[in-house]
């Protein structure tokens, strides 16, 4: 009994004495956090942040807050021998730029600025050209682009530049400056003088980019000059001639290029002026031209964009001969008609003439009043039919034409 009492009464003197223990005071920070930051980083190096010191808070946790144009950082450091420090790697400074720093513990605020810069540029480094062709008139010129960045993909700062260097078709190798200015490096391509491919090198620092291409091509022809072969043909409707350029040349003798678009303007009396698009070939244009139906004097024309050629004639002559060429007219009373038929036609090679050949045919009444009739060749003749309904009482003469041959004959309507 005795010893269960000596346990209650030891047990009583102890839960006394705990609560007599003082609590370990919690710290509440006021007033401005002092903050011991680097002016300028490069990105992906270390970053050494103290915030304080502090007199007798230790334990106190401190926020830290990375605030940037491309993300927000958060972090917590515990105040350990008056300071709170923060020690951070490459995920917290991959990113260029100006960033603020705010450290936050109860009431106290503290901020401070950090810029971060960009590191060396790596390669393949990214090239553009536009246009990517240039023609060789003495003026017109490209511009090469460039959009060096790190390896964490920052762009560089204005103050670096780079180094251009233009290898012409001819041999002929230049340098340039190629300045950097917001995060891209530019600098205008002059054309030069001979066709081809401008080879171009641009370096930053370390950096290179893949070789860039800029095609010269040839500027607008001094002159343009045409030519038809052959330069006379038969005017039968069908044969084919061949309208074609010289070989075109710019200013510093380069061949135009392939695939320019040549327009050759043929325009024939009585008909409607024609445009025969062409595209050139080692510099020279050629395009068919089908022959008219009726003999004619054309006049042809080519222009590249701007610049027109002087006119040059090709000749259709007849195709058909007079010999033996008759017209005959036969009544069909049974289908009130009157047929005007031509005897076979024959060309200059001594041939029926194609099917479908033109020929003029008129009618004259006895008061001199004209009706015009057309008809197509089929077999070698030619035909019309004329309505007995469309005819007056009357003597008639027929003709028909074709080229330099006629024939004509008399009927009578009763």
């Amino acid at each position: 009994m005795m010893r269960w009492c000596l346990l209650l009464i030891a047990i009583s003197l102890g839960g006394c004495n705990r609560g007599n223990v003082p609590a370990t005071p919690i710290v509440s920070l006021t007033g401005e956090l002092p903050l011991e930051v680097p002016r300028i980083v490069r990105a992906g190096e270390d970053l050494n942040i103290r915030v304080g010191p502090f007199d007798e808070a230790d334990g106190v946790v401190i926020e830290l807050m990375m605030l940037g144009g491309l993300s927000t950082q958060l972090y917590q450091a515990t105040v350990t021998d008056d300071y709170a420090s923060f020690e951070l790697g490459e995920t917290a400074t991959r990113w260029s730029g100006h960033w603020t720093l705010i450290a936050h513990s109860g009431e106290a605020e503290g901020r401070a600025s950090l810029r971060i810069e960009p590191a060396e540029p790596v390669s393949p480094m990214t090239v553009l050209v536009g246009p990517r062709s240039v023609p060789l008139d003495g003026e017109s010129r490209a511009m090469v682009v460039a959009l060096p960045e790190d390896s964490y993909g920052n762009p560089l700062l204005n103050a670096q530049s780079g180094r251009l260097q233009i290898t012409y078709p001819d041999g002929q190798v230049k340098e340039a400056i190629l300045p950097v200015r917001n995060g891209v490096g530019r600098a205008w391509v002059p054309g030069g003088s001979v066709s081809g491919r401008i080879n171009l090198g641009v370096g930053i620092a370390e950096a290179v980019g893949a070789e860039t291409v800029l095609e010269a091509v040839a500027g607008l022809p001094n002159a343009i000059e045409v030519l038809a072969e052959p330069a006379e043909s038969l005017a039968d409707g069908s044969t084919l001639i061949e309208l074609r350029t010289q070989p075109m040349r710019d200013a510093f003798g380069n061949l135009l290029v392939d695939g320019s678009l040549v327009t050759f303007r043929v325009e024939i009396p009585g008909e409607e002026p024609r445009n025969l698009p062409a595209y050139t070939l080692d510099g020279v244009a050629r395009v068919p031209l089908q022959a008219p139906g009726r003999a004619a004097i054309a006049e042809v024309r080519a222009s590249v964009y701007t610049i027109t050629s002087e006119p040059i004639e090709v000749y259709f002559i007849n195709s058909v001969i007079a010999e033996g060429f008759t017209l005959r007219a036969i009544v069909l009373p049974e289908e009130s008609a009157i047929l005007l038929v031509t005897s076979p036609i024959q060309d200059q090679r001594g041939q029926l003439v194609r099917d479908g050949t033109l020929v003029d045919f008129t009618l004259r009444d006895s008061r001199g009043r004209l009706q015009q009739l057309q008809g197509v060749t089929t077999g070698g003749r030619a035909t019309v039919e004329i309505r007995m309904l469309t005819l007056q009482v009357g003597d008639y003469t027929a003709s028909a034409v074709i080229g330099d041959a006629a024939a004509s004959t008399t009927f009578s309507v009763r």
